[in-house]
């Protein structure tokens, strides 16, 4: 939706510089409000993209009407009609039709409790002048960023790094060694850590309140706290729910005074999202899918056939979105300008929102369907281990106990091995501490529900730290809006609660919403192998590294070094790697962003 940023200070900050960065994310309207005072130096910024209440009495930073509270919001609140009423009923008088305002009068009557009322996806900051003190907080998941930079004199905050690098709070910062070890294991940063020392992630899920020069940061949202446990009479039921829940978030996800796309691939998730959007909502969307030129060369991956069967099915106005490596060539530096942070994921939505951007303002994508619904094949492997651990389990139990402590020793090497193989597919041991790693193997082993164990550590890592971060990144920097519908707090915590076994298949993936579903999905959608998104990037990084830097421009021992990489590791992941993979993608993403943003840098 926007660009928020924030600042108190001891001089002024690069204002115009904070607004260039932040107005791709926000090209509707610019704003910023001065509330400095004799003491400290005091701004909020807003860039807008204009979806709900398009009036400029919309347009923010906003105040309340006694003047006490301004407030720069990032998000939709698909819920935010019921809270109106509610603070309606309460005596608040509203001004426009946006669910800003409700923002930040939800917080006025409730505080930090008003988090858990809101359904959407947010990141905002609150100025309390009476009290002198700022309130930051991001939505459960982190569906929208929100980083901050704090030392004892300064307090900053963004919607993005960059901006936070560039507005001259300090000089240069300094690489964070460890933050970079992970992003060499998982492709991605893992909050609160960013590539900088100096600038954190705020964590999904958490509020901030700066006060008298000091931070606290408080967690509201986890899943120990949310959702009432439920019992189903049968698996009909569960299904009666399911259905039910999601064509409810789905057509919230609708909210919006300007249309509505959605992002169609092959696979079940955004199948869904377009079939119920059509067929059961009764909506007229436009359908968009990325494909290939040469669809013989790249027949594996393009999925543009099944889901243009779909949009025929559903009567949708569809649009192939067809490309080849030229396009990639072209576009890849406007593309590492727009993910923030270096990360391996990220271009193919970034080319589809800007080849649909100039159509629509904001879309639906699939996103987070399979880290709900247990689409990845961790999700079947780890089951089926597990039952057959229980089954082996009551077997030991019939047995003497003599001959059952030495078959189970024995039989606890064979489980942990085949839970052990089982992460290593998913690439999750890899990225974990010894200690970090014989844990989660430990509540693997120990847990009633591995399913629910799986999806969260899904939810909280790949999902967040990467899916969303990037996406929300590189749609936004083409003023485009992505919604993810199954990314929704009513789904996460009916799913929550619904037994393991339900949810689990031999025959095809995610049980949960075929079943519910199958009315109005393809055959050929749920029985066709998983695909994804995907795009042949390695290959094609390989040939835009060749045809536009001079690769030994990009490496220096030195800068190795200082970040902590292990130089015969650099050398075999990049020099000698003829694989083609994502650890050299990894690599070249790195390098070449260190490069663009060498005089911001310190290295030690």
């Amino acid at each position: 939706m926007c660009g928020i940023f924030g600042y108190i200070a001891n001089k002024k900050l690069n204002d115009e510089k904070i607004i260039e960065l932040l107005s791709k994310r926000g090209p509707d309207n610019n704003s910023i409000i001065d509330i400095s005072d004799s003491k400290k130096i005091k701004k909020l910024f807003h860039t807008r993209l204009a979806i709900i209440d398009l009036n400029e009495r919309a347009n923010q930073p906003y105040f309340d009407k006694s003047g006490r509270y301004v407030i720069t919001y990032n998000g939709e609140i698909y819920n935010f009609k019921n809270i109106k009423e509610e603070l309606i009923n309460k005596g608040y008088i509203f001004s426009t039709t946006s669910d800003t305002e409700v923002v930040l009068y939800s917080f006025i009557e409730w505080g930090e409790k008003a988090l858990l009322k809101l359904r959407g996806m947010f990141s905002f900051g609150i100025y309390d002048k009476q009290n002198d003190s700022w309130f930051l907080a991001r939505d459960p998941f982190g569906i929208k960023p929100l980083y901050y930079y704090y030392d004892r004199n300064s307090f900053v905050f963004s919607s993005l790094v960059m901006p936070i690098v560039y507005s001259g709070i300090k000089e240069k910062f300094t690489i964070n060694t460890a933050a970079i070890s992970d992003y060499l294991a998982t492709g991605s940063f893992i909050p609160p850590d960013t590539i900088f020392n100096e600038i954190n992630f705020l964590k999904p899920g958490h509020y901030l309140l700066y006060k008298n020069d000091s931070i606290k940061i408080n967690k509201y949202f986890s899943e120990r706290n949310n959702g009432k446990l439920e019992s189903f009479n049968n698996y009909n039921e569960v299904l009666q729910r399911v259905r039910s829940v999601i064509i409810d978030s789905i057509d919230k996800h609708f909210v919006s005074d300007v249309p509505v796309g959605v992002l169609l691939s092959s696979g079940i998730d955004s199948s869904l999202i377009a079939g119920i959007s059509a067929i059961l909502l009764g909506k007229k969307i436009n359908t968009y899918s990325i494909g290939y030129y040469n669809k013989k060369k790249y027949r594996k991956i393009d999925e543009t056939a099944i889901a243009s069967k779909t949009a025929k099915y559903i009567q949708s106005k569809h649009e192939n979105i067809l490309i080849d490596y030229s396009e990639f060539d072209n576009m890849y530096d406007e593309f590492l300008e727009s993910i923030d942070l270096p990360s391996i994921d990220g271009f193919n939505t970034f080319i589809i929102s800007k080849k649909i951007a100039q159509r629509v303002k904001v879309v639906l994508s699939g996103l987070g369907g399979d880290e709900m619904f247990a689409g990845y094949s961790i999700f079947k492997d780890l089951y089926f281990a597990h039952q057959e651990s229980k089954f082996i389990d009551e077997l030991l139990m019939k047995l003497p106990y003599k001959i059952q402590s030495i078959l189970k020793k024995d039989y606890l090497k064979y489980r942990g091995k085949d839970i052990n193989n089982a992460l290593i597919k998913r690439r999750i041991l890899s990225v974990l501490k010894n200690s970090t790693r014989n844990k989660l193997i430990r509540m693997i082993v120990e847990t009633d529900d591995v399913i629910k164990l799986i999806s969260n550590y899904e939810i909280r890592h790949y999902m967040s730290n990467t899916l969303l971060r990037d996406s929300d990144a590189v749609s936004m920097a083409q003023g485009l809006e992505m919604r993810v519908p199954f990314v929704d707090i009513k789904i996460y915590d009916l799913i929550n609660n619904i037994p393991a076994h339900y949810k689990i298949s031999k025959k095809y993936n995610k049980r949960l919403l075929v079943d519910a579903f199958k009315d109005i999905l393809l055959e050929d959608v749920y029985k066709t192998q998983k695909r994804g998104f995907s795009l042949p990037i390695p290959q094609w990084a390989r040939n835009y590294l060749v045809n536009n830097w001079d690769i030994y421009s990009l490496y220096n021992k030195d800068i190795l070094h200082s970040l902590g990489v292990d130089v015969n590791l650099f050398n075999n992941e990049f020099f000698n790697n003829n694989k083609i993979d994502y650890n050299y993608y990894k690599w070249l993403v790195l390098l070449i962003w260190l490069k663009k943003h060498n005089n911001y840098i310190y290295f030690q």
